[in-house]
């Protein structure tokens, strides 16, 4: 089998500079690594300083790289079934953000020591294809600060920059919990924000810096981010008033419908000429929009009728761009 282990262009020697010194109890200077990897030792000190960049926590004692003992979690013993279920939550993870990443190369590849033979092909391949992809260390870095002030309930100074904004702005914010999303193809940190004195949603992307206070906070008990979603159809949450939404989608894709949980609250009901019912109670949100305007002409709004005008509206403009 061909490993990416083999391969050393950037991307994968990086992970094996990670993965030499996570496993060197005694440590490893960068004269070491250079030599392992046949590479000089100022290529070395570049690649550390992007492993750093992007959250990893290494330090450096009489000239010998050592990773904190706090980064890593004990062993799992894992099934197959279990081993696959990781193996498909990160392929979900890399189609959606499209990037590579450090941490989620790194699960691959200890996946990759314990699985069947031909598990370890698919992964191989899907670690050489991410090594492709555009690498981002600043957001790689701010998602383990943010994830790191989460655990350990501290709070944090965000630079974020909105997307109304002209400027970021610097904001004091207590990590609630990280949500992925696939409609923004992101992941979102939902936070107690200490300048509007409210819960809000901000999208990794747009924070430009993350630094981790010595303040401590406590998440109220009675927030659950399962609660808290649930009104929405994606990330967006715009208050506690929920809309009784009913659709009508055309028997050609009614299957396709009913293949998925779309919302926890979705009612399906089939329909005498073919055409599938849906009604759900979510927040009215630009995910809902665009999530109906996607299904084009095999979809109808049937209620409440203000909703139904909107849609009307928007899909007008849309069709006279191309008029």
């Amino acid at each position: 089998m061909e490993s990416i282990r083999c391969e050393l262009d950037h991307f994968p020697r990086l992970l094996k500079v990670y993965q030499m010194i996570a496993d060197g109890k005694e440590g490893v200077t960068a004269k070491e690594l250079s030599g392992h990897l046949g590479v000089n030792v100022r290529t070395v000190y570049r690649d550390i300083k992007e492993l750093e960049q992007a959250g990893v926590p290494i330090w450096e004692e009489k000239t010998r790289y050592y990773i904190s003992n706090k980064h890593f979690l004990p062993p799992l013993n894992l099934t197959v079934p279990e081993a696959i279920q990781i193996f498909l939550s990160l392929r979900l993870l890399m189609q959606f953000a499209r990037r590579n990443s450090v941490d989620m190369a790194s699960l691959f590849l200890k996946l990759e020591k314990i699985v069947p033979l031909p598990l370890q092909e698919e992964i191989s391949k899907a670690c050489r294809w991410m090594q492709d992809l555009p690498a981002d260390p600043r957001l790689n870095r701010n998602l383990s600060l943010l994830a790191q002030a989460w655990i350990t309930r501290s709070r944090a100074k965000i630079v974020y920059k909105s997307l109304d904004a002209e400027t970021a702005a610097s904001r004091i914010i207590e990590p609630y919990f990280i949500e992925p999303a696939a409609s923004g193809r992101s992941c979102y940190v939902i936070a107690y924000c200490l300048l509007k004195k409210e819960i809000r949603t901000f999208k990794i992307e747009r924070i430009q810096s993350v630094y981790v206070t010595e303040e401590h906070y406590t998440i109220p008990e009675e927030f659950d981010a399962n609660r808290y979603l649930s009104p929405s159809l994606g990330i967006m949450v715009t208050s506690d008033e929920l809309t009784i939404v009913e659709l009508r989608f055309r028997q050609q894709i009614s299957r396709i419908i009913e293949e998925s949980v779309w919302h926890p609250s979705q009612k399906l009901e089939k329909k005498g000429d073919g055409s599938l019912g849906m009604t759900m109670e979510v927040n009215d949100t630009p995910e809902l929009v665009n999530w109906i305007l996607g299904w084009g002409d095999n979809v109808e709004v049937i209620s409440p009728e203000w909703f139904r005008r909107k849609i009307s509206d928007q899909a007008a403009r849309m069709a006279a761009i191309y008029s």
